[in-house]
């Protein structure tokens, strides 16, 4: 077995190190190290090119949600979540219940038109939940309760798996779709995408009526009186 190509991960090691004192890009350490690992290993120069194009290119999807997690980090230490909290409790007849719900409208909707919001890291931490405690806490509420404020989270968080789980086999050339007209094709049923979206529709319906008892009388209710 040839050994050498792992003197890369000792290269990405070393670069991160003298990158941390020298200032220099830690992805420069990681290149080095996969051209490093790729020669030793007997890889043409041209096909180590390639072959981290290629994992760039899948992993493409993972390298947003990255970038994402500063986004969010600055837009709270410039004080997002508080302004969007300020704002709601400013509305009366806001509470946690209709929020969520509101929120699961607007995340079917989207997500029945093939739009991505990104869900629970780009729209429940740093907008949706701050809304909903801070109409919980508008009407009296204490945020000090683990148990409410908890409740109130886990809500927050159903609305968007409502929104999204049950809606997004509306859009027809969602990839849950596109799964189901492949298998059916492959067991002789061939069918048409356009149909299978149709077939969605009663259960996003059934989901908007569901949330809105759910989230509006049920647990509306249990947050602002207790267990019963």
């Amino acid at each position: 077995m040839n050994w050498l190509p792992i003197l890369g991960v000792v290269v990405v090691v070393v670069g991160l190190v003298l990158g941390k004192r020298f200032k220099i890009n830690p992805l420069v350490a990681v290149l080095a190290g996969g051209f490093v690992s790729g020669l030793l290993g007997g890889m043409p120069f041209l096909e180590i090119v390639k072959t981290i194009g290629d994992a760039f290119v899948k992993q493409r999807a993972m390298i947003v949600f990255l970038i994402m997690l500063p986004a969010i980090g600055i837009t709270e230490k410039h004080g997002l979540m508080n302004q969007m909290a300020h704002l709601i409790s400013k509305i009366h007849a806001a509470t946690p219940g209709r929020i969520s719900y509101l929120f699961q409208l607007v995340r079917a909707l989207t997500v029945t038109l093939g739009i991505r919001l990104s869900g629970h890291a780009a729209f429940l931490r740093p907008l949706i939940t701050p809304m909903a405690l801070a109409s919980y806490e508008s009407r009296g509420g204490d945020l000090e309760d683990e148990k409410k404020t908890d409740l109130i989270k886990g809500m927050t968080a159903a609305s968007e798996n409502f929104g999204n789980f049950f809606a997004q086999n509306v859009f027809p050339a969602a990839a849950g779709i596109l799964l189901i007209q492949g298998v059916l094709e492959e067991l002789g049923h061939p069918v048409e995408l356009v149909s299978l979206a149709k077939a969605a529709i009663p259960v996003a319906l059934i989901s908007a009526v569901y949330g809105l008892i759910y989230f509006c009388f049920v647990l509306d209710r249990k947050v602002a009186g207790g267990d019963r």
